[in-house]
């Protein structure tokens, strides 16, 4: 007869920190490197997939994250990119409305 006991397993994450990487002025663009990787998939020969990825590591200065994992205050560039996009749709339609006329 054993005496072995059975014990239920929980399954815990480990603990992580956040941490934020900022661009490290102060180190060369030399030091950090470029990635370049494709993915196929195939099913009986067929391709049914391709990725193609370029991943750029650079240097960074790495420090603890403010609140809630977060670096800065959220929308701080929206403004921009809103007037951006307008530009973007009014330089579209002008060019539309050049093509039907033309």
């Amino acid at each position: 007869m054993s005496s072995a006991h059975a014990r239920s397993r929980t399954l815990e994450a480990p603990p992580t920190a956040t941490v934020t990487a900022i661009p490290d002025g102060t180190r060369q663009l030399a030091s950090g490197l470029v990635i370049d990787a494709s993915v196929v998939a195939r099913l009986l020969r067929f391709r049914l997939l391709t990725v193609d990825a370029s991943v750029i590591v650079s240097p960074a200065a790495i420090r603890p994250a403010g609140p809630r994992g977060r670096p800065g205050r959220i929308g701080a560039g929206l403004a921009g990119a809103e007037q951006a996009i307008e530009e973007g749709a009014a330089t579209l339609a002008a060019s539309l409305r050049a093509r039907s006329t033309g």
